[in-house]
Parts: C-alpha cells; sequence; structure tokens
C-alpha cells in the first residue's frame, strides 16, 4: 500500500490481509501540492498473536490486532509527516472552497465541520480537508486524510446512502467512525495551499437557529489561535502569520443549527 502525506510517501508492506483491509482507513487519493522529499518504508510481520510494525528497519510497535495496527501507522506516518513542516502551526480547522476562493472553518471538536464538509460537497463545492490544517508563511495548507464520519452521520447526511456502510470503518469508545474519501465518492478532491478570503468560526447549536453574523478581526485572531498548536521550531513568527491571514480574510460567526441550513451559509460566504 502506499500513501503520501504533503512532503512525506509512505509505503507499507504486509502478507496479512488482515492488515491490508484495516489499512483501508489509512490510504487516500487526494492530490496535493508537494512531491515528496522524505520516503519511509514500512513492513508489518505477523508473529503468533502480535504484528510487528517496523519503519525502515526499525520496530516502531508490537501490536495485538490489525486495528492497533492501523493506530500505530497513522500516528506514525501524521507525526512524521508534521516533523517535515516544523515552522508551521498546526490549526484544528477544515478547508472549503468555491468559485477560486477557499475559507477555513475553524470550531471545537464535534461542532459539525466534517458534515459541513461532506454537505458541502453535494452542493457543488470543494472540500480540501475536514480537521486539520497547516498554517504558515506560505497560507493554509489542509493535512491530507480521509474525513471521519462519527455515529449518526447517516441521519446528518441523507446524500451518503447505502455507500456510507461501505467506507472503511473502526470502533473507537462505544463509537463507530466511518472514513469517507471525496475522491472514491466521484469528487475532485484537490489540496491547495495559500491565503483564504474567509474564516468562519463554527458554534454548534444544534437543533436550533442557524445564524450567520460577522465578527471582529481580533476576535477572530482569538479564536483561531486557541485552535493552533504552536510551531515545533519555535519562535513567534507564527502569531504575525496568523495576525496577516485574518487580516485580509473576511471574519464571520456561524451558529449550527441545522446542517441543511449551515452548508448553503458557508457557500454564500464565499460567494
Amino acid at each position: 500500500m502506499y500513501v503520501q502525506v504533503l512532503r512525506l510517501a509512505i509505503t507499507v508492506r504486509t502478507n496479512e490481509r488482515e492488515v491490508l483491509d484495516a489499512l483501508r482507513f489509512l490510504a487516500h487519493r487526494a492530490q496535493q501540492p508537494d512531491t515528496p522529499v522524505t520516503r519511509v518504508e514500512c513492513l508489518v510481520r505477523r508473529h503468533g498473536a502480535q504484528y510487528e510494525v517496523s519503519a525502515n528497519g526499525a520496530v516502531i510497535d508490537s501490536a495485538p490486532s490489525p486495528v492497533s495496527v492501523l493506530e500505530t501507522l497513522f500516528a506514525f506516518t501524521q507525526s512524521r509527516a508534521l516533523a517535515l513542516f516544523d515552522e508551521h502551526a498546526l490549526v484544528r480547522g477544515a478547508v472549503v472552497g468555491t468559485g477560486g476562493a477557499r475559507a477555513l472553518l475553524i470550531g471545537e471538536r464535534g461542532c459539525g465541520l466534517t458534515s459541513l464538509c461532506v454537505r458541502s460537497l453535494h452542493l457543488g463545492a470543494a472540500a480540501e480537508g475536514d480537521a486539520f490544517a497547516l498554517l504558515g508563511a506560505d497560507g493554509v495548507t489542509p493535512l491530507p486524510r480521509r474525513f471521519l464520519l462519527r455515529a449518526g452521520a447517516g441521519e446528518l447526511l441523507p446524500e451518503l446512502g447505502n455507500a456510507l456502510e461501505r467506507l472503511p470503518a473502526i470502533s473507537s469508545n462505544d463509537d463507530v467512525i466511518r472514513a469517507f474519501d471525496p475522491a472514491e465518492a466521484g469528487f475532485e478532491w484537490q489540496i491547495r495551499r495559500g491565503p483564504v478570503d474567509a474564516c468562519v468560526v463554527i458554534e454548534p447549536n444544534h437543533g436550533g437557529e442557524t445564524r450567520l453574523t460577522t465578527i471582529g478581526e481580533t476576535e477572530m485572531v482569538r479564536r483561531v489561535m486557541a485552535c493552533c498548536t504552536p510551531p515545533v521550531a519555535g519562535g513567534r513568527e507564527w502569531l504575525h502569520t496568523l495576525s496577516a491571514l485574518v487580516t485580509r480574510a473576511a471574519c464571520w460567526r456561524l451558529q449550527l443549527g441545522t446542517i441543511d441550513a449551515a452548508a448553503p451559509a458557508v457557500i454564500r460566504v464565499l460567494a
């Protein structure tokens, strides 16, 4: 199996069919703005009841199940990919776009970012990433990974239909998480790097009214900063980068009552 995460290329080799099935969760078809500069060769071999996971010849874990192998490789590959962007901040946020314009959507976990992204796709917009993005002097770059849908996604996103049940899935804390690949579903999935034209903070108001209002730049900087992990390389330059990003963007607050109303509101912001 081969997967690219921006500047990192990962090849996983194994003869264990159950491991390959689990790793569908990790594979994706996103088109990306980078050519890999670092390559990692991973090998998974079974030894009795355990799966030995190695990277470039060094053992990194002994996993008890195929799902544990997936979790190990997911964490390992994400951390290795992020290490190649040590001057970038990691922001918890989604990126959607239409007509050449892009918006950064931020919010707390569970606020509805992934559902907004999937619904936006079905409304004709582009969804580059649903959860995390890199923020640097070169702009915003979504982190390539499948969009993760939790229990209840079928009710929120009826357009997925029976395809939802065929998505790769894992169980976590009594929840079933399914992994959606836009390209696999027939949408163009192109991850871009550059500025954003709008910043939208999502505030959950599930079941209530959906409202879109403007927000000041200072408050938006504070909101985005609260969703950021500072660069590994340290320094405070990223704060200037963040401020410049927000200054050139339209700033909005979206109180999300329903996905049906919220997704068109995001597209109106971009228009």
